[in-house]
């Protein structure tokens, strides 16, 4: 997380904050995030409100198809935002494999 948190501040400064100064303020926006994560809207249970609301987006509109719908929209952008360990560190999960291994058959 800290690598986007650093390219982010690099491009809120326009590149006028000296490198030693954005890799400090990235540690402590990490570790703030780390403390308080439903203030950064990162709670545990940020997953199952996805859930549910995808659900609920298909019953409000009667379209179940939504939900599916919404879902790899939001996987789609969670890979998107992945650095490259990050993406491998879930490729090799064990519920990824247990996922990919229905192909297999």
């Amino acid at each position: 997380m800290t690598e986007k948190i650093i390219h982010l501040l690099v491009a809120q400064s326009g590149g006028h904050e000296a490198t030693a100064d954005i890799i400090t303020r990235a540690a402590w926006l990490e570790a703030q995030v780390e403390k308080h994560p439903r203030r950064y809207g990162l709670q545990s249970d940020i997953v199952n409100k996805l859930i549910k609301a995808a659900e609920q987006h298909g019953i409000d509109t009667c379209e179940p198809d939504h939900l599916v719908g919404d879902l790899q929209q939001a996987l789609q952008e969670a890979w998107r935002l992945m650095t490259v360990p990050q993406r491998l560190a879930w490729r090799h999960s064990d519920a990824l494999e247990a996922v990919l291994n229905i192909l297999k058959d």
